[in-house]
């Protein structure tokens, strides 16, 4: 069997939670974003992440979680 190799750069959107909340922003069909949840403490980094990937219609707080 013959082996294809791609090589590609993959570009995530990456905001706080907070923000993704509170934008219009529509995701393209199979664009990925990545949504922080940070600690309490804003010195610490974020805590955990959570993905969503675009349908190209419906806003990021509409589509399911990954």
């Amino acid at each position: 069997m013959a082996e294809k190799r791609l090589t590609a750069n993959i570009l995530l959107r990456y905001d706080s939670y907070s923000r993704w909340m509170n934008s219009d922003v529509i995701l393209k069909q199979g664009e990925a974003a990545v949504a922080t949840f940070p600690d309490t403490d804003p010195s610490n980094p974020p805590r955990a992440f959570g993905i969503k990937i675009g349908d190209g219609h419906r806003y990021f707080d509409e589509l399911p979680w990954l």
